[in-house]
């Protein structure tokens, strides 16, 4: 569950296909079966999972692994940050606004008046589509770099990597 991501595109339905929506149905299955969940509990249950989605969220990678990204943009500059730190926020409030919605109808629950039901959605949305934009740029841009540097997995050979290369060729095999 809360193993390493790597950095992927989501589509908006890879959102709600999290491990917390098995524990939402859950709970209402339990509900329908013996109701004795009482209101305020209901309260505290979509709390934790709206919390605990939103946390998971924020385990995604947005960026590339630091030594890769310093190759291929070697400065960092306070746009690029300004536009990491944005995008983080904006997978968190979409991880949340998602988890939301995805239980606003839910019997008992209460998120809000239904009238900001399409407020919400929309919000969560252009949040989504906002992160997946920039992502895709990052990807794009690490395969501009391959393509710009040429052999080896898209980088230039490191000097030990010739060292071993030329070690290697110089191994005679006797039988």
């Amino acid at each position: 569950m809360f193993r390493p991501h790597t950095l992927r595109q989501y589509t908006y339905p890879d959102r709600f296909a999290t491990w917390g929506l098995v524990f939402v149905w859950v709970v209402v299955f339990v509900e329908q079966l013996a109701p004795f969940l009482s209101q305020n509990l209901m309260y505290v249950l979509t709390i934790v999972y709206v919390g605990l989605t939103t946390f998971y969220g924020t385990s995604r990678p947005l960026s590339l692994p630091p030594e890769l990204d310093a190759r291929l943009r070697p400065s960092i500059g306070l746009r690029r940050r300004c536009m990491s730190w944005a995008m983080r926020v904006a997978n968190t409030l979409c991880d949340a606004t998602s988890a939301a919605c995805s239980v606003f109808f839910v019997q008992k629950v209460f998120v809000a008046p239904v009238p900001y039901f399409a407020p919400l959605l929309i919000l969560s949305v252009t949040l989504h589509c906002f992160v997946e934009l920039r992502v895709e740029q990052i990807i794009l841009s690490l395969h501009r770099g391959k393509r710009e540097r040429g052999s080896f997995g898209g980088r230039g050979f490191q000097p030990e990597e010739v060292r071993q290369l030329v070690s290697i060729e110089t191994v005679n095999i006797e039988n």
